[in-house]
């Protein structure tokens, strides 16, 4: 039973891991997509005054 406990926390700690890091990745792409966004935009009004 405690084997089976201790293998469940395991379970729980990696899920919460790989959460993490795919929440970490969607804002990475995020943030670029962004940048990528002002730099367009940025071009659109110099270009446009």
């Amino acid at each position: 039973m405690n084997e089976f406990r201790r293998w469940k926390g395991e379970q729980l700690k990696e899920k919460k891991r790989s959460t993490l890091h795919s929440l970490t990745r969607l804002l990475l792409q995020l943030a670029g997509i962004l940048a990528v966004l002002e730099l367009l935009f940025v071009v659109w009004v110099m270009s446009g005054t």
